[in-house]
């Protein structure tokens, strides 16, 4: 008798263990701290590009308020000067590396193809602040 309890209750414990299992596995796709999603929707200069432009272009001795001293075309310090040089039009060829465009950042590695995704999508977007 004292057997066939623990058949019943191994037999219980696997299909509990199984139901467990098949319910973890569930559909992750919205996983907002997934490292493949790219979320590219509702980006603002203060949400986003401030930091990449901080980090990426307005470092020393490039785009900075110094930019010309530095010998470059624009500036990327601030909002209005990031919007006028979005308005020069080259910052896309520049990031992608594209022939006829000098390869931003200078001296630095390539731009991920999620952050060329994100600065095509701020660009499409009007360049919002």
């Amino acid at each position: 008798m004292q057997i066939l309890k623990l058949k019943n209750l191994s037999f219980l414990l696997i299909i509990c263990a199984s139901v467990l299992a098949v319910m973890s596995c569930g559909d992750d796709d919205d996983d907002p701290t997934d490292p493949t999603v790219c979320e590219t929707e509702n980006l603002t200069y203060d949400n986003w590009a401030k930091d990449y432009i901080d980090g990426s272009c307005a470092t020393s001795g490039c785009h900075n308020a110094d930019f010309a001293t530095n010998m470059v075309p624009f500036g990327m310090f601030d909002y209005e000067s990031t919007e006028a040089a979005v308005g020069f039009g080259r910052i896309i060829g520049a990031i992608k590396r594209e022939s006829g465009f000098s390869p931003m950042p200078k001296g630095g590695e390539m731009v991920s193809d999620c952050d060329i995704s994100k600065m095509e999508a701020w660009i499409a977007d009007g360049a919002p602040e």
